[in-house]
């Protein structure tokens, strides 16, 4: 895993994820491509000093999927299939959401 995620909050995000995967017995393959793609998202906002742990929202996920993904050049193994990434920051984001309940936007996710 990336070391860059050794601070800033984003560490805890990840471990939180895999602590969610694990216990409700995502198979260990999806698990792997889950944190992969967790992973990315991480790196891919720490890239950019003004984007903090706490700017966490749907917003910048889109960002992220629909604007970084389509001309994505990360360091492997940095997943760009949107099916693992769209599964895996939607589990991130309702986890992020939950724990941070004052910053969740109005229309948060509803599924």
């Amino acid at each position: 895993s990336h070391r860059l995620l050794k601070y800033d909050g984003f560490e805890t995000i990840l471990e939180m994820c895999s602590d969610y995967l694990i216990s409700n017995k995502y198979s260990y393959a999806t698990a792997g491509h889950y944190r992969r793609a967790i992973e990315h998202f991480l790196y891919w906002m720490m890239l950019d000093k003004r984007r903090q742990a706490s700017s966490i929202n749907e917003l910048i996920v889109n960002e992220f999927i629909y604007v970084h993904i389509p001309i994505c050049h990360c360091p492997k193994p940095a997943p760009t299939r949107l099916q693992d990434i769209r599964g895996a920051l939607h589990i991130m984001l309702k986890l992020y959401e939950a724990k941070h309940p004052d910053i969740s936007s109005p229309q948060a996710l509803s599924e």
